[in-house]
This record gives C-alpha cells, structure tokens and sequence, in this order.
C-alpha cells in the first residue's frame, strides 16, 4: 500500500470519529431544545386548563419524536470499528495487543481440531476485541471473542 492509501485511509478515519463527535453534539442540542419546549410548554399550558387533554396528546407525540431523533443519531455512535491490517500490526508491534498467533492459539485450545475461518480486530468503547470464527471438524461453525488485550475469552457460542 503505498503512502497516498495510507493517508487516505487515515483521513477516513478521522473523518468518522469528527461524524462521531458531530452526532453527540447534535444529539445534545436536540436534548436542549427539547427541555425547553417543555418548561415553555409548561409555562403556556397552566393558564388554559379547558384544552388539557388535547395539548396533552401533541406535548406526547412532540416527546416521543425527539426521543426517537436522539436515539436514532447516536446510534451511529455506538458501533465498533474495524481496525485495518497497518494499525493491528502497530499495535502488536507496541505490545498493545497480544500476538495474532497467540489469540488464534487461544481460540484453536477451546475447540480442539477446529480450523480458523475468519479473523477481525475491532476497537469497541475504547477496548481491542478479536473476532474469530473457527469450524470444527463436524463442520459446526464457532464465534468467539477475545480482548485482544489480555487474551481473554469473552463469548464462545455457536454459530447459528
């Protein structure tokens, strides 16, 4: 890969992590005005108590459109990314994260005579996980997930 990729694939990712940081303030702006239309509401509705039910209904609806909106902008935030092959082998390199060979050691002892099907390192909230999907010789598929990390396993489950 030559260096005109690498800065490419590094502006990407920084580009998500400034959409990460966009959503979290637009979700606060949002959670903002929200509560403010509330208390203004509030201040508005007291003085007119003949039409409580009908205000009733549209503040719920007007409540439950906002919840909605900030759920749906954080969703975004919320998922893992995919560490490419550069930034996994500095991170080894810097003992950061165990050996790729040590975790798929790790993943084989679980289920003996398994083969290694896929592998991908993924950063979550902060933390180095390493996905991997072994076959056995069955041919039942297993996941597991280990913190890249320690080694640790941290799911085992079959494939379904």
């Amino acid at each position: 890969m030559d260096s005109s990729h690498t800065g490419l694939i590094y502006r990407e990712q920084g580009s998500i992590e400034n959409l990460a940081r966009l959503q979290a303030k637009v979700s606060q702006k949002i959670a903002m005005v929200a509560i403010q239309f509330q208390l203004s509401w509030i201040q508005y509705r007291e003085p007119r108590r003949q039409n409580i039910p009908k205000r009733r209904l549209t503040m719920k609806t007007l409540t439950a459109l906002i919840a909605s909106s900030i759920i749906a902008l954080t969703a975004g935030v919320a998922q893992a990314r995919d560490l490419g092959p550069d930034e996994a082998l500095k991170l080894r390199d810097a003992g950061t994260i165990v050996s790729f060979e040590k975790l798929n050691a790790i993943a084989l002892a679980k289920h003996p005579g398994a083969t290694v099907h896929e592998t991908e390192l993924e950063e979550e909230y902060g933390k180095y996980l390493y996905q991997v999907e072994l076959r056995d010789a069955q041919g039942v598929e297993w996941d597991l997930e280990l913190d890249a990390v320690t080694g640790a396993v941290l799911k085992d489950h079959q494939d379904t």
